[in-house]
């Protein structure tokens, strides 16, 4: 079977290290409007330099690192989108290099839907899974780290109960993966199934005029658009159960510092400064959970469109002769006809071909050759 080309090699693998970067450099960012944040709620100690003892000071450093971040965001973009179509095209040559090399019996033994999916859909699923789940992920992940790092410096038992509402989130969300990757499966099924029987009333449109079939095969498809519509919302409740987990998520990680401040003789009590920069970090969450969601739908649909590009990549092929290949040597056998007749056509045909010859047959055209 022929391997699938690797994600991460020669320029891919470059551009994965500056994904990797600008992760970093968002999270340093996420960092530093929590400490400036918490300065400009309880004023700077003596450690602060001169400079920033001015309100003006911190809140330009403020703007400055709110205007930085949408350009951080959209060179990660940028890469991100390199990189999957780096992926793509490659991955798009060797199914088509595969596709070339089969004989007609087995490229005809795969409905055409099922081969056009492969090219387009499931080049597709990849392409979003490496171009936005997979760059998602990597950002996500670092900014997550560095936010629970920066909240533990603020205040460790918030960093504790967003810890654990975070960790029940993402195992909900595992949990619900399972689900998804099967209601994907069936949807692409239905997918498939719609593309091949089009493909194939396409092709067969003068026979379906000709004999009048529109209402019959009009009624067989709306039946494949139920099963694929109902496919399909089964998919959107499963990423909308997701949804709302992440939202919840968002919720309780809000109350995690509000009971924080409640219990002051539990938790200790928090500064003004320290609540400003709890809530400014779960602000920064936001954003890394919202992406979770797609992260595992990207996920589960690339598992599905891997398997099936395997399969595809695993039909046989035909094998060119090699240079040690030695020449069919004919040594006996023949093929005779005897008084064989074919109405319109052939009338007591009789001859014989002996192994190795090469016969010609020729006449006008309807001569029955």
């Amino acid at each position: 079977m022929t391997a699938i080309a690797a994600v991460f090699r020669g320029r891919r693998l470059r551009l994965l290290v500056a994904l990797v970067g600008n992760g970093l450099a968002q999270a340093a960012l996420a960092f530093a409007a929590v400490c400036l944040v918490k300065l400009a709620f309880d004023g700077p100690s003596e450690r602060w330099p001169e400079f920033m003892h001015e309100s003006w000071t911190v809140v330009g450093a403020l703007a400055a690192l709110t205007l930085l971040r949408p350009w951080l965001r959209a060179r990660e973009s940028v890469l991100a989108e390199t990189l999957a179509q780096d992926f793509v095209c490659e991955l798009r040559l060797q199914l088509f290099d595969r596709m070339t090399s089969m004989s007609r019996r087995t490229l005809e033994s795969r409905a055409r839907g099922a081969v056009l999916l492969r090219f387009v859909g499931d080049i597709q699923v990849l392409r979003d899974w490496i171009g936005r789940g997979v760059a998602s992920a990597i950002v996500a992940a670092v900014t997550l780290f560095a936010v629970l790092g920066a909240i533990a410096l603020v205040s460790g038992a918030i960093a504790w109960l967003i810890g654990v509402v975070i960790a029940a989130v993402i195992l909900i969300l595992a949990a619900v993966a399972r689900k998804m990757r099967e209601a994907m499966q069936a949807s692409r099924t239905q997918q498939a199934r719609l593309a091949a029987r089009l493909d194939d009333r396409i092709a067969a449109m003068q026979v379906i005029q000709a004999f009048q079939r529109q209402r019959a095969e009009r009624r067989r498809l709306i039946r494949a658009n139920e099963r694929l519509a109902l496919a399909m919302v089964r998919r959107a409740r499963l990423r909308g159960w997701s949804v709302g987990v992440v939202d919840a998520g968002g919720g309780f990680a809000t109350l995690a510092i509000v009971a924080a401040a409640a219990f002051g003789s539990v938790f200790g009590d928090l500064a003004p400064g320290t609540l400003a920069a709890g809530l400014t970090l779960v602000g920064l969450l936001s954003g890394p959970l919202a992406e979770a969601v797609q992260i595992f739908e990207y996920r589960t649909g690339a598992l599905v469109a891997l398997t099936k590009i395997r399969e595809f990549l695993a039909l046989p092929i035909v094998r060119a002769d090699g240079d040690a290949a030695t020449d069919l040597v004919v040594t006996e056998g023949k093929i005779e006809f005897r008084n064989v007749s074919v109405t319109g056509a052939l009338s007591g045909l009789s001859g014989m071909v002996t192994g190795g010859s090469h016969v010609a047959i020729s006449g006008p055209n309807g001569s029955g050759k």
